[in-house]
């Protein structure tokens, strides 16, 4: 009877963890669209926070823009559209992993998949530059969302710690994030690159282990995916740092403005990839085992329903927060309309901690300097 009695006081506090969850997850893409519509309304003033390399003037951005005969708002709609892309992919993959039988390890993969896609990218960033008094909670937000990312590599699918060292690298990315904060002139430094490349290298190698060592057939087809996604992370941090690249994107110049925009294309591809591997999983090789009876049509019209429908909301806040006159409507409906080779693609990633990148992995205020600084 007690027995009996336990199982049930688990099942209803797993209950109450997904509504916890779920309301939380709805709370946060609130504050998503919100921020975006903000975001959105700011769009002309060529700020440079997030959609230019550290450093920039607004009156550089401006310069270069007009030399690419590319409005501001065009400019900082297509970062929105790269936003709202991480977003939806995360939110689907979230979606499949509430599915089926709960387990503590599926509600907290579920809402790091979303927290990262909302707060971990340039939307508490630009909030924090336009309102100072929420720059340092919006940098500590970002901060949580990074880390709570990477705290997965070490105990995904399953929720153990393997190996068991991997508890240790999880409490050193907590450490990382006190230190960013009270010691500022960690940003930037050699000493936070190693610490990063270290921390990085940690999470790639816990899952190489995992798959080599620990996993069945049957289970390394689930998660090889994923593991795919976190070691190309790594690979891509290392070539951030051997590459003259980020060196490159760091020149107030044309040229270093468009690379700076590849690169956030590329850091936002790396980092719906996560997601995207354990939607994946989860649809082909029944991950967690969730019976996903979902075709790719199915799944295709969720994508691009959810996209459609937050830049509906979007557009009609910002339509009313504008004058008629300033719509960024029309840039933000049309892409097919901006150049295709002098526009820039984007290069998300937080600027605050310099010396990492969401092309590095870590957070822009918190964790590192930006997603495509290394």
């Amino acid at each position: 009877m007690s027995s009996e009695a336990t199982i049930g006081s688990a099942g209803r506090a797993l209950r109450l963890g997904r509504a916890a969850v779920l309301t939380a997850i709805g709370l946060l893409l609130a504050g998503f669209v919100a921020g975006l519509i903000v975001w959105g309304h700011h769009a002309d003033e060529a700020s440079p926070a997030w959609v230019a390399p550290e450093g920039w003037s607004a009156g550089q951005l401006r310069d270069v823009l007009g030399g690419w005969a590319l409005p501001q708002r065009w400019y900082v709609g297509y970062f929105l559209l790269l936003e709202l892309m991480l977003t939806a992919v995360s939110v689907v993959a979230a979606g499949f992993v509430l599915r089926g039988r709960l387990s503590w390890m599926r509600l907290y993969l579920a809402f790091v998949l979303v927290l990262f896609a909302v707060a971990g990218g340039g939307v508490p960033y630009v909030i924090g530059s336009l309102v100072p008094a929420l720059a340092d909670p919006a940098g500590l937000l970002q901060g949580l969302a990074w880390i709570g990312l990477f705290q997965l590599a070490y105990v995904f699918p399953d929720g153990r710690f393997v190996p068991r060292w991997g508890r240790w690298f999880a409490a050193g990315w907590a450490a990382y994030l006190v230190a960013s904060v009270a010691v500022p002139a960690l940003a930037g430094s050699p000493a936070e690159a190693v610490i990063l490349l270290v921390l990085f290298g940690s999470c790639a190698v816990a899952q190489i282990y995992r798959y080599a060592r620990v996993s069945g057939p049957q289970e390394r087809r689930q998660t090889k995916l994923v593991m795919f996604a976190v070691a190309l992370r790594f690979a891509l941090t290392i070539a951030y740092a051997t590459t003259p690249l980020l060196r490159i994107q760091n020149e107030t110049s044309s040229r270093g403005l468009a690379v700076y925009v590849f690169l956030m294309l590329v850091s936002y591809v790396m980092a719906a990839l996560l997601p995207a591997a354990i939607a994946v999983a989860i649809v082909r090789h029944r991950l967690f085992d969730v019976d996903a009876v979902i075709s790719r049509t199915l799944l295709f019209v969720i994508l691009t329903g959810f996209v459609v429908s937050v830049y509906a909301v979007v557009v009609a806040g910002v339509g009313a927060l504008w004058p008629t006159d300033r719509t960024i409507a029309g840039p933000l409906l049309a892409p097919g309309s901006w150049p295709s080779s002098s526009t820039p693609s984007a290069n998300a990633c937080s600027r605050r901690s310099a010396g990492s990148s969401m092309a590095n992995g870590a957070t822009r205020t918190v964790c590192c300097r930006g997603w495509a600084a290394a």
